[in-house]
Parts: structure tokens; sequence; C-alpha cells
């Protein structure tokens, strides 16, 4: 695991974070309790400045937002978080995407961008969103 900024960041307790994780905390990440986090996922809270074309991009500097993983969140494998987001209890976070906005609780989120394919419910059925290519 990589750790920009580790003064920023908060991990709560009983949470696992895999292999070949990023973590940019510079504008702060906090992490709740019984949190899973897969290999090789991002969570980044700046961003780079690019709206002027007359500057170069690396000339631009930063925007700094930072990230809230609330408890009993699953960030599968290969996942990224962008500054700003904050995922909300009990969220789930499906391999391979790209979180761009912040969750409702309990929900289940895929894609790129990513978006809300269903929620979690009380015992074990899990109640799935139809798509429109369904």
């Amino acid at each position: 695991m990589l750790i920009y900024y580790p003064e920023n960041l908060t991990i709560g307790c009983n949470t696992g974070i895999a292999a070949y994780c990023q973590l940019n905390a510079r504008a702060g990440i906090e992490i709740g309790n019984n949190v899973l986090i897969g290999p090789g996922s991002y969570i980044w809270s700046q961003n780079h400045k690019m709206r002027d074309a007359k500057i170069n991009i690396r000339e631009q500097g930063y925007e700094l937002s930072p990230v809230a993983i609330e408890d009993d969140v699953w960030i599968a494998a290969r996942s990224v978080i962008l500054p700003g987001v904050r995922l909300a209890r009990g969220t789930v976070v499906a391999a391979g995407s790209v979180v761009t906005k912040s969750s409702e609780p309990n929900a289940i989120i895929a894609g790129t961008p990513a978006k809300v394919i269903g929620k979690r419910e009380s015992g074990s059925e899990i109640i799935h969103q139809q798509s429109d290519s369904d």
C-alpha cells in the first residue's frame, strides 16, 4: 500500500486495506469501522486543476476535496474513489468502478462512472434496480 500525506488519513477499527492500494490524503481521507478495501483500489482527495488552456496543466496546482468512507463499506478490487466522494454506511462498490459521486446508505454501485444498481436490505435478499439494458 502507498499512502500520500498519511497525517491526513484516519482509519477506524477492524478495517482491512488489501495490497497494492494507493491513498492520497492531501485533503483528508476518513475511513470508518469495518470497512473492506479490495486490492489495487485508489482513493484520491486531490485532482489537477486544468480549466485554463493558456496555462500548462502541471502549473495550475490542485483542487482539494476530502473523501469520507463511512462504516460497513466494501470497496471491491481495482475501484477508484475520486475527490469529494462520501460513501455512506453500508455502501458496496463493485470491482473496477470509478466513483465520482457520493452514495446513499446501503447502495450497491457499479460502473464507470459508478451508478446505483441495487440496495442492501435486511436479511439475505438483495433488491436489484432494473437498468435500461434489462
